[in-house]
């Protein structure tokens, strides 16, 4: 999502403390906004969902698909599909689905939900599941819609099972329910091993040049993900290594079946020769006692002689038969020895590609991180409000160069309302929020440096509500008791004082000297105290 990048107005309301001063560049830096190509609802919101909850969502999920499950989940809410099949003409992949009834809204809820289903799943560490979780996120967002791509690179299986208008993930999170499927690719290694999910994939080169797009070049993200690929690469050689032992002990199993098979050839071809021979003497023998009926000496022979043919004839046919064995182990042996040969160098094979494409991330990384700021770099800033939605007018708050003019950094909370914004100590005070989803209208404090959002009230403010400030607290209408009132707070959002009756929930505020009027749903002006809201 491309950034409207103007500045609408400057905070002009008392904001000596924090406008014109001097910060680390690196200080600002800290706080960069990680998620500028994704849109996210940052706001105050009616039910608070902790982390805990949140990763609890795709550990579920990764639990299931542990112990044998192919599907998982509620179709409305989350729901993943675990599609692996025999074909090998593609990857395999692991389908997630956010549902029509999902509330994700953010894309760092929508990564630590991954992370923590890629821990469950695939027994990766909480930091590697959480690089590749960024990855995957941003791999789906480059190919949203790009049916083609997911049919030249996965099997039937998978494609099979992808919608073209919903596969991969919008920038917007208000288009996710009922219109993501994210697409986690598969190796078809083990579960525990670092290369169970495919990160070439999902860090080829498109998606790399859309994190370079990031404030900060994405060299933290990178060097992690290129830190993962290096360790893939010696897992891999270890493999390998194990692998090539294993293939030399078959390939002198080899050694020994085939002796043995020769072995047991030769002594085959010796006990046919031998029951060829008893076979020719038993006849001679017959023939002898058939000359002479009445010798029984001749008949013993004879006798003796068939037995005796009969007897080799057996050893032969077994000898044949162990022969044949002793050649079914050798070609077996045979096979298990290419197997392991084939494997050891399967292995090397993607330990060395791991290790370069590491290598060469690594250069990159060192590339763009020597053209970002040095982080003893001072600069002079200001503050201003930009709009980030021209419908609903809504805004952020940004940092400002005071020399350059370039807009340094902006806030994450991108749900400011009624295009007002005031200085409350270190901190910003405004009206932020959207009536949506889990979303909520609250008034919100703002932290100077980090432009976090730091505290919500907790009544629910009118979506038409104007900020009013007037010595040193803050007016605006919030609901109390199910009915709109004139609300004071403090600057750390205590609120102080209501009004006893109901005003109108569009109602102008007007202030004059110490006295401030407003009007009720007649539309009829009452007259209060600034400092009690009575009259």
């Amino acid at each position: 999502m491309k950034r409207i990048t103007f500045v609408i107005a400057l905070i002009i309301i008392a904001l000596m403390p924090l406008t014109a001063i001097e910060v680390y560049k690196s200080e600002l830096q800290l706080a960069t906004n990680q998620e500028i190509h994704f849109k996210s609802y940052v706001g105050p919101v009616t039910v608070y969902n902790t982390m805990a909850q949140i990763r609890g969502i795709g550990s579920d999920l990764g639990n299931a698909v542990a112990n044998g499950s192919l599907e998982a989940g509620n179709p409305n809410r989350y729901y993943v599909m675990h599609l692996i099949s025999e074909d090998t003409d593609g990857l395999d992949a692991d389908v997630f689905i956010i549902g029509p009834n999902a509330a994700v809204d953010h894309i760092r809820n929508l990564r630590a939900i991954i992370s923590a289903y890629l821990e469950s799943a695939y027994k990766y560490s909480r930091e590697d599941a959480d690089t590749l979780a960024t990855f995957i996120t941003v791999y789906n967002a480059v190919y949203r819609q790009n049916i083609n791509n997911f049919i030249e690179k996965y099997n039937e299986n998978v494609y099979g099972n992808l919608d073209s208008d919903i596969v991969g993930l919008s920038t917007d999170y208000a288009d996710w329910p009922g219109n993501t499927q994210i697409v986690i690719p598969l190796t078809g290694r083990e579960a525990g091993s670092l290369s169970a999910i495919d990160t070439s994939v999902i860090s080829d080169q498109q998606v790399v040049d859309n994190i370079r797009e990031e404030s900060d070049m994405g060299v933290d993200i990178r060097t992690e993900m290129a830190g993962l690929k290096d360790r893939e690469a010696d897992e891999a050689s270890d493999k390998a290594k194990k692998a090539a032992e294993s293939a030399a002990e078959a390939a002198k199993n080899v050694k020994d079946a085939q002796k043995s098979a020769e072995e047991a050839k030769s002594q085959a071809k010796k006990t046919e020769r031998e029951a060829v021979q008893a076979k020719s003497d038993a006849v001679q023998a017959q023939k002898a006692a058939d000359k002479d009926p009445e010798n029984e000496e001749l008949a013993e022979k004879a006798k003796a002689a068939s037995e005796k043919a009969v007897t080799k004839a057996k050893e032969a046919a077994t000898a044949a038969e162990e022969a044949q064995n002793a050649q079914n182990k050798l070609l077996e042996a045979q096979q298990k020895a290419k197997e392991k040969a084939d494997k050891a160098a399967e292995e090397q094979i993607f330990a060395d590609k791991k290790r370069s494409e590491a290598q060469s991330d690594t250069k990159e990384i060192a590339k763009d991180a020597a053209k970002l700021p040095q982080k003893d770099e001072l600069v002079s800033m200001t503050y201003g409000l930009k709009i980030v939605d021209k419908a609903k007018l809504l805004s952020a708050l940004v940092i400002i160069d005071n020399d350059t003019g370039k807009e340094l950094k902006t806030s994450a909370v991108n749900v400011i309302r009624g295009r007002t914004v005031y200085q409350a100590g270190n901190q910003f005070i405004a009206i932020a929020g959207k009536n949506e989803g889990n979303g909520a209208i609250r008034l919100v404090l703002i932290d100077g440096l980090t432009l976090e959002m730091t505290k919500q009230s907790e009544e629910p403010v009118s979506e038409d509500a104007v900020l009013v400030s007037h010595g040193g607290f803050y007016y605006t209408v919030i609901k109390r008791n199910k009915v709109w009132v004139l609300g004071k707070y403090s600057k750390d959002l205590e609120l102080v004082a209501e009004t006893p009756f109901s005003v109108l929930e569009t109602t102008p505020i007007f202030i004059k000297d110490n006295s401030i009027s407003v009007v009720d749903s007649q539309n009829r002006i009452h007259v209060l105290a600034a400092e009690t809201l009575g009259r």
